[in-house]
This record gives C-alpha cells, sequence and structure tokens, in this order.
C-alpha cells in the first residue's frame, strides 16, 4: 500500500487516520533509521580512526628509546608552538651552581648567565623554599633552520659579550712562568642561549640530571673529571642491572669496575636490554666497553 513512501487515502482511511498523519509518521520514521545508520557508520570510522594511529604508534615507540622519544618530544613541541629555539633544564644543585637561569624578561624566556645574577637573586626563594631562580640551563637547544637562518642573514643575531675572570698562567717580572691562585684575567664570552629572547617562541623541557648532566668544569672536587667520570660509570652500571646483568659493587655499593656504554651501542637503559645478554658476567675491576 506504499506509493514512493506515502500512504494513499483509502488505505488511510481503512486505518482511521488522516493520510498526512500516516504520511509524517512514515518520514519521521525513516529519518531516524538514516539518522541511526549514520551514526553508526560514523562511530565505525571514528573508532578506527582511533585505533589504527594508536596501535601504529605503540608499534613504533615499543622500537624507539625513551631518549629518542624525548627528543621527539621536545621538536615536536617546539614545532607546535612555533618555537624558534627551545632548551633542556633541570632545577639547580644549590642557588651557586656554575648553570645558566631560565627565567622571563618582558614575556620572553630568557636565560642569565650565574656569573651575571647578583647573589641576592640567586639565593632568593619562593613562599614554599624553592628557588626563584632554580631552572639551571644544561646548554642543550633545539634550533629551527628558519630561525638560524633568520638571524644570520639580518644580523639581528649578534650576541652580547659577557665579562668572565679567569685564571691564565702568566709570566711574573722576572720571565718565570706563573700559575695564579686567584683570577687575574677578563674573558669575554658569548653564549648561544642568548638568542633565545629574539626567538618568535620556546620550549623548556626539565629533565634528569642523573642521565643528562654530570660536567667538567673544574679541576678538582664538584664537576670535575673524577666526579664526571663517576657518574658516567654509575649510570652504565644502573643500566646493566635494569637489563638483568650482574655487577660488582663494593662495601659501600660503588660500582666496582669500571663501565661504559657507547651512544651507538644504546642510547639508554631500554636500548641496552634490547641487545645485552642478560647472563653477561663482570668481573671487579674489570674494564668493560659496551660499543
Amino acid at each position: 500500500e506504499l506509493r514512493l513512501l506515502c500512504f494513499d487515502e483509502a488505505f488511510a482511511a481503512s486505518r482511521g487516520y488522516p493520510v498526512f498523519v500516516l504520511d509524517a509518521a512514515l518520514m519521521i520514521l525513516v529519518v531516524m533509521v538514516t539518522l541511526i545508520g549514520l551514526q553508526a557508520v560514523g562511530l565505525i570510522l571514528m573508532v578506527a580512526l582511533l585505533v589504527i594511529p594508536a596501535a601504529a604508534a605503540r608499534f613504533w615507540t615499543e622500537r624507539m628509546s625513551a631518549m629518542a622519544l624525548i627528543s621527539a618530544a621536545i621538536g615536536a613541541a617546539s614545532a607546535l608552538v612555533g618555537a624558534g629555539m627551545s632548551a633542556k633544564a633541570l632545577p639547580k644543585r644549590d642557588p651557586a651552581e656554575k648553570v645558566g637561569n631560565f627565567c622571563l624578561i618582558d614575556g620572553k624566556v630568557t636565560v642569565i648567565e650565574y656569573s651575571d645574577l647578583p647573589d641576592e637573586l640567586a639565593h632568593a626563594t619562593c613562599e614554599d623554599g624553592r628557588l626563584k631562580f632554580g631552572a639551571g640551563s644544561i646548554a642543550i637547544h633545539v634550533l629551527s633552520r628558519e630561525f638560524v637562518e633568520q638571524i644570520a642573514g639580518n644580523g639581528s643575531g649578534r650576541l652580547p659579550f659577557h665579562r668572565a675572570l679567569k685564571k691564565v698562567p702568566c709570566l711574573d717580572p722576572g720571565g718565570n712562568r706563573f700559575d695564579p691562585d686567584e683570577p687575574n684575567a677578563v674573558k669575554l664570552e658569548k653564549f648561544i642561549f642568548d638568542a633565545m629572547p629574539m626567538a618568535p617562541g620556546a620550549v623548556v623541557l626539565e629533565t634528569v640530571r642523573s642521565e643528562e648532566f654530570s660536567p667538567v668544569k673544574s679541576a678538582t672536587g664538584v664537576d670535575s673529571l673524577v666526579t664526571s667520570l663517576h657518574d658516567q660509570i654509575r649510570r652504565a652500571a644502573d643500566w646493566l642491572e635494569a637489563a638483568g646483568v650482574a655487577v660488582p659493587r663494593d662495601a659501600q655499593g660503588h660500582v666496582a669496575s669500571p663501565i661504559e656504554i657507547s651512544p651507538l651501542y644504546a642510547l639508554d637503559a631500554e636500548q641496552l636490554a634490547e641487545k645485552v645478554d642478560p647472563k653477561l658476567t663482570i668481573r671487579p675491576q674489570q674494564e668493560l666497553y659496551l660499543e
């Protein structure tokens, strides 16, 4: 009794309804069925669009190192906000640590060199006790090619000089070499971080000191060759132990063997675990270099 999705008058009269009522009810039913069908198709497509990329991302991330993911993350974040220059940071060890200090000047991300920061500001704290200038720069940057070309091409990239006091060997009045105990010379330095305020945007990513930062800045004591070597051996041992390898240690818990892992072999603990044999034997005082 249907004629092009419409009822005729005789059929409508036999059912006791006006024909326009039945026609309207039929149209509503058709529209509802169509909408439900479209929603079902849309739901299927939406699930496919979500699941397939997520599955692909999981497949690849399981095969990528954490360090590579972190590097990709800061690169992606920089691109997302249109940052011309970005950097890694870490919480300062103490107010006097010899690293640059991240801050905002006129709304621009800026680094103040430790030698340029007054002691009063270096020791200033927030209400919760944290250092106001507590984000230290470790000189790891991401720069876009466009930004480098811009500041190099138009001359805007002229960086300022910084005054640094240094202990420089010299000759005494008798012509003999003299190694001063106190700074005796002024060195003018330029730092790449001074380009950051010129960038259209910046991303600062906090990282982990034990994994990424142990500088050699002094001949002895903190931040010396001895402490950097100790930290690198400690990190290598931690990676090996995380991979199931037994690492010899002394009574104080210090690693008892000099260990080095080439970055060509593994960039982080996850990459190392994929390559190293957990049954690897390391004897006390045995030199081990994985490459």
